[in-house]
């Protein structure tokens, strides 16, 4: 039983800590290369692309690849998860800092 609550709060946790980072990435990015430019759009929060995020997240397939599960690194998908937002936005400022 508690291993069960534990899988459950872990599960709440990742899709927490994922939502609000890939929303803050979202945000900081509708930011830098999109109202600059186009000036009569709406400024959203952060909380509102939280929730653009899990929209997204429900619709979206999860994965675009079909790969057999001997295939797959576990330690890769727990890497991406954690440090793909911020490797992300990491790659967004080096190209807002050179290009914008």
């Amino acid at each position: 039983m508690t291993v069960l609550i534990l899988a459950i709060v872990l599960y709440l946790g990742v899709l927490i800590y994922s939502s609000f980072s890939w929303g803050y990435v979202a945000y900081v990015f509708y930011g830098w290369f999109v109202t600059p430019y186009i000036h009569n759009l709406p400024q959203f929060t952060i909380t509102m692309f939280v929730g653009f995020i899990l929209f997204i997240s429900v619709i979206l397939p999860k994965s675009a690849t079909f790969i057999k599960d001997e295939y797959e690194r576990e330690d890769l998908k727990w890497i991406y998860l954690i440090l793909g937002p911020w490797l992300t936005l990491f790659g967004g400022w080096v190209v807002h800092s050179l290009f914008f």
